[in-house]
């Protein structure tokens, strides 16, 4: 009977110990401890691994309320800070990343780095025009790239036929039929419509144009040729970019 007491005692010491019993199990403990030679040596065991225990004392160890909170608070702020850092920690390597990833985007897709003049070869064609029979007021024309004889300006007293290019069917004008006199189906040229082409050891991935009359003379302007950051590197490959041009130019700049 002693034995199961004591089976008993020793399952309780750790609450004991802890301060975690009810007033009447603490009293009938201690005084078993008091009694009993094998419990007190058990007690005193488990208490020596307590820090700051007393092993002659066999009273239970009182958590002193004050020092609880203010140790639950260093703990609290010491989560919240461990928090934070790593919050920060995360947020910064995001932010990197999400730079990296723009940087990247950017480097390949936006043309920010100018191609030298010297560094552009322009070649210009009078590309050879196939007209089709049929012809259509301006209203009738679904295509809007015009090339107007000298001196029409009212497009509705105008007639038009569809001319294309050869091996390129995207590109498709309306010609004034008084620029195109008795021709039928026949490829013709016109003086008007050029293509031009434009050549750099760096992929062009943009550019402008514009017209400007000087002395008598139209001139077609080619700038801001541009190519990629990532692209900017590249010596060795042949970029060219062609476009059709319908200003009737004499010359051009860059």
């Amino acid at each position: 009977m002693n034995n199961e007491k004591c089976c008993v005692i020793k399952d309780l010491l750790p609450l004991y110990i802890d301060g975690l019993c009810s007033d009447e199990t603490a009293a009938i403990i201690k005084e078993h401890l008091d009694g009993c030679e094998s419990c007190k040596n058990t007690y005193n065991t488990m208490k020596s691994e307590v820090p700051g225990s007393d092993n002659a004392d066999f009273s239970p160890v009182k958590i002193d309320p004050g020092t609880s909170d203010e140790h639950d608070k260093q703990l609290i702020k010491k989560v919240s800070m461990d928090v934070r850092k790593k919050t920060t920690r995360s947020n910064i390597c995001s932010v990197i990343a999400v730079a990296c990833a723009l940087f990247i985007i950017l480097g390949f897709t936006v043309p920010i780095v100018p191609i030298k003049a010297d560094s552009v070869d322009v070649k210009v064609e009078n590309p050879t025009l196939f007209v089709n029979a049929k012809e259509l007021s301006y209203y009738e024309l679904s295509e809007k790239n015009i090339i107007l004889y000298e001196g029409n300006t009212d497009l509705t007293k105008c007639v038009f036929r569809y001319a294309y290019i050869r091996n390129m069917p995207d590109i498709t004008i309306a010609v004034d039929t008084e620029l195109l006199g008795d021709e039928s189906n026949e490829g013709i040229t016109l003086d008007n419509v050029r293509f031009v082409t434009l050549s750099a050891n760096k992929p062009i991935k943009s550019y402008k144009t514009d017209t400007e009359q000087t002395n008598g003379q139209k001139k077609l302007i080619i700038k801001s040729v541009r190519t990629t950051l990532f692209s900017s590197f590249s010596d060795s490959s042949v970029s060219s970019v062609t476009f059709l041009n319908t200003d009737g130019f004499d010359c051009i700049d860059m």
